[in-house]
């Protein structure tokens, strides 16, 4: 890390935090900017390795893909799309700065709160991962899972995990869920309404 004394004299970029502000929906991760902009393999796993040689290896990769090859690469698009490198400069450039603070010092963290605001969320989410199980008819059906999701939405069948042939019949059997058809959210539950009740008194909400 960079001392802040030092901060003024030094104009901190980042690879990945670019990226994201060019390419949005794509993963931000360097092994996947090597994979697009690098001319290697994917060389990213040696951090790993306890062979000397390879460390020195892989610190010369890292340090030839990420500036010769992913920045380059990378400031060739914002030549070719003006207003992206200006919400770089403008809004995600100064966070690095920020970042570089909070992780030389630490941030203070009102422990409590969080406790007691991730109650709510996990309650909430009991729920909504209910809901959606017995919206699909399966019960081991994941609302983490984008393809799971997919076709349980667009792909104009249930889908079930394969588990067993029970649920995969039982799933070409049940009703379809339209896209076109609007699901009112249900109502949250009484423990999760009582959670959020009691966060709207601490913070004085009416």
């Amino acid at each position: 890390m960079v001392a802040d004394s030092d901060l003024s004299r030094i104009n901190m970029e980042d690879c990945m935090l670019a990226h994201a502000t060019l390419w949005t929906g794509e993963p931000n991760d360097l092994d996947y900017l090597c994979s697009k902009y690098g001319s290697y393999n994917r060389h990213k796993h040696l951090r790993t390795t306890n062979d000397t040689q390879l460390k020195y290896l892989y610190a010369g990769l890292d340090a030839d893909t990420t500036l010769n090859h992913v920045w380059r690469g990378l400031l060739r698009e914002f030549k070719r799309d003006t207003l992206s490198y200006k919400e770089y400069k403008l809004r995600r450039q100064p966070l690095l700065h920020v970042i570089n603070r909070f992780n030389s010092r630490g941030v203070k963290v009102y422990q409590d709160r969080v406790t007691f605001i991730s109650k709510i969320l996990d309650s909430e989410m009991a729920r909504i991962e209910q809901r959606a199980k017995e919206l699909t008819g399966n019960p081991h059906f994941s609302i983490s899972s984008h393809s799971q999701v997919s076709q349980a939405l667009y792909g104009g069948q249930m889908f079930t995990d394969g588990e067993t042939r029970k649920y995969r019949e039982r799933a070409d059997k049940a009703k379809v869920v339209k896209p076109k058809r609007a699901l009112k959210a249900p109502k949250g539950s009484d423990a999760t309404q009582e959670l959020i009740n009691q966060l709207k008194l601490q913070l004085g909400v009416e």
